[in-house]
């Protein structure tokens, strides 16, 4: 199995145990982790699940046999078939069997999707459980606040970090994550919120893999109540208690928009998303982003004190509580 990040992988192997038969014994086989103990792992392994990189590596140095594989699994098979991991993918791929099934799971079923499945399989078939062209994500409201322009990216994001750090104090969420695009913003960012005596970690590729693993293991065990963090965790992440979701740039695409403002009310719960954006080009971005989709985005402003957005979370709340 293939995850596009390391925290993926690490959650599939988790959620793989809590399913599999006694006998069967999985691992996973990523970056920033020892290639020896992934060779002694591999001698009694039924299940790999790993990044695109590290199985690559495996195969090459033949401690993974691919006479063995009778399943290929791409999880976000969108993500995997991009130009990122394009060369890895068709790499992986040449060292398949051809007696093999190959499975793509995708919320998305994009154009380079189509084409990969043309190309690498034989008598596809596809399998929607939603209108893939129009998504929704029923049980999040979604809000966003503006801010004035400025010519200079380094003031215009302080103010974004200002106006945070007065909107949290205002809010009752359980568990919340703070999107950023820069990775160098991320650890800055949690620094300060932690000023305001929240229980605060992040998390980025520039990480050191024993302090991600860490990051995400104290949000999955409630030791934390806020993970800053980038798009490394937009998509394939399941955190039960966060019900909170702020974007403090924009992404760089629609489709990450909706993977991030999902990872709030999974599993059917509810919950709410906010994006913060500067008037002008920012601003004409997320209408478009509006606009594609059909979503309901909802302004809200400091004047308010946040009413909307307070009235919305005390109501996710209430929902939290009557289905418990």
């Amino acid at each position: 199995m293939l995850a596009p990040t390391r925290e993926i992988a690490q959650q599939i192997v988790q959620v793989i145990k809590t399913i599999k038969q006694p006998e069967c014994i999985v691992h996973t086989f990523i970056g920033g982790t020892s290639v020896k103990d992934d060779q002694t792992h591999l001698k009694k392994c039924n299940i790999v699940v790993g990044t695109p990189g590290r199985v690559e590596e495996l195969l090459r140095l033949k401690y993974l046999r691919p006479d063995t594989i009778r399943l290929l699994v791409l999880d976000e098979a969108d993500v995997l078939l991009c130009k990122e991991f394009q060369e890895q993918i068709n790499s992986i791929f040449s060292y398949m069997p051809l007696n093999k099934q190959v499975l793509l799971a995708s919320a998305t079923y994009p154009e380079h999707l189509i084409r990969f499945s043309e190309r690498y399989m034989r008598d596809v078939t596809c399998i929607r459980l939603v209108d893939s062209q129009s998504p929704s994500l029923i049980g999040i409201q979604q809000f966003y606040m503006l801010i004035p322009h400025h010519p200079l990216d380094s003031h215009l994001f302080e103010q974004k970090v200002l106006l945070l750090l007065r909107i949290l104090p205002e809010l009752k969420f359980r568990q919340c994550l703070i999107f950023s695009n820069l990775r160098m913003r991320s650890s800055a960012v949690c620094e300060r919120i932690k000023s305001l005596g929240y229980e605060t970690t992040y998390t980025s590729s520039s990480l050191a893999q024993n302090r991600r693993t860490k990051a995400m293991r104290d949000m999955y065990k409630h030791k934390c109540q806020i993970l800053v963090t980038t798009d490394l965790t937009s998509r394939g992440i399941d955190l039960d208690f966060v019900d909170f979701v702020i974007s403090m740039d924009l992404p760089n695409d629609s489709e990450t928009y909706l993977h991030r403002i999902g990872r709030a009310g999974r599993f059917g719960a509810y919950g709410c998303s906010l994006t913060i954006v500067a008037q002008g080009d920012e601003q004409k971005q997320l209408e478009k982003i509006q606009n594609e989709y059909k979503l309901n985005l909802i302004e809200t402003d400091e004047s308010q004190r946040f009413q909307v957005l307070t009235n919305a979370l005390e109501q996710v709340t209430m929902n939290v509580k009557d289905s418990q």
